[in-house]
């Protein structure tokens, strides 16, 4: 086997919805969750990737919010045509405070 034929895995971690000063941007889930995906697609473009080389998708979502706005965030952002990654949703007490929705992927290059 070529090593050099192996692929190369990008573990990304703990996406949210805050701009650059670490704040909470947003409201609700969905509008938090396309600013979390958006972190996502640039951490990802850093290292040659996209949202279509994900694998696996972890999402947290705080309990008591609607899972069809994140739901509807990520459909905007991912392409039918691309090959389907495994989603994980959990649904949690809270997270960091004014974060409702938090976004890992594993992506395979």
């Amino acid at each position: 086997m070529d090593p050099c034929s192996c692929a190369l895995m990008i573990h990304v971690g703990g996406q949210n919805g805050v701009g650059a000063d670490g704040k909470v941007v947003r409201p609700t889930v969905g509008e938090q969750a396309r600013l979390a995906l958006r972190h996502l697609a640039t951490v990802l473009e850093s290292e040659g990737a996209s949202l279509a080389n994900i694998v696996h998708w972890s999402i947290a979502v705080v309990d008591g919010h609607a899972l069809d706005e994140g739901f509807a965030a990520f459909q905007l952002a991912w392409q039918p045509a691309d090959p389907p990654p495994a989603i994980t949703v959990h649904v949690v007490v809270g997270l960091g405070q004014g974060f409702l929705v938090e976004i890992d992927a594993i992506a395979v290059v």
